[in-house]
């Protein structure tokens, strides 16, 4: 169930969007990960309204998940998180200070994190840590805040899905100079690469040279598995 979603596609009785086609993919790759069933702690950075988070609570319920966000958008996740998930600890944000450790959190909890508060948690140890498209629409000032804190470098797993080039000359789609060379890292392993298939042949109506059509996207994604 997607709550206030008009927009689907139905197959064989069942409704699915575009938006929940990439979470099903994303979740299938998380899911398959070796991590402990019962100890992981994930951080997600931009979680939005916890889609993924609600589909990977089912199949790993003891994993601690941590979502970094802004206010509005956490709002939005607890919302529905607390809706689908009311017997489960919900963990808001001036809580977090009670916490040493992300490790320290009950078992099967959701923490909530606003992006102004991730420095208290920058040099904690997560097992999974995530991005999915935010990163490459940040200013590289905010984008090298996360990739380089202790809790990025340090994790077991980081599963970026991210743009080639955040701003192709012939479309300046963000305020950024990010590019793939900025996520590579010499403390890091890549474990897998390759490009992101979803939404590969998606096309949306953009203006550009003042004229609005139908057109593939600006920059095709990619998607990076790395290891300590």
């Amino acid at each position: 169930k997607t709550f206030g979603v008009k927009d689907f596609f139905s197959h064989n009785k069942t409704t699915f969007n575009q938006r929940w086609i990439r979470y099903i993919y994303l979740a299938n790759k998380i899911i398959n990960f070796d991590l402990d069933k019962d100890n992981c702690v994930w951080l997600d950075i931009g979680s939005y309204y916890g889609g993924l988070q609600s589909i990977i609570k089912k199949y790993k319920p003891k994993w601690r998940i941590a979502l970094v966000d802004f206010h509005h958008q956490l709002c939005r996740s607890y919302i529905y998180l607390k809706t689908e998930f009311p017997e489960t600890k919900h963990i808001l944000p001036d809580e977090i200070e009670n916490f040493n450790s992300l490790k320290e959190l009950p078992k099967g909890s959701f923490i909530y994190i606003p992006v102004s508060d991730y420095s208290k948690i920058s040099n904690m140890n997560v097992n999974l840590f995530t991005n999915f498209f935010s990163f490459g629409e940040m200013r590289k000032e905010v984008f090298l805040n996360y990739i380089k804190s202790d809790v990025y470098e340090n994790s077991e797993i980081t599963y970026l899905v991210n743009r080639f080039v955040s701003a192709p000359f012939f479309e300046k789609t963000y305020d950024s100079q990010l590019n793939i060379i900025d996520y590579l890292s010499l403390k890091r392993n890549l474990q897998y690469f390759d490009i992101f298939p979803i939404h590969y042949y998606f096309v949306n109506k953009r203006l550009i040279l003042n004229r609005k059509f139908y057109r593939n996207l600006s920059s095709p994604y990619f998607e990076m598995v790395t290891v300590k």
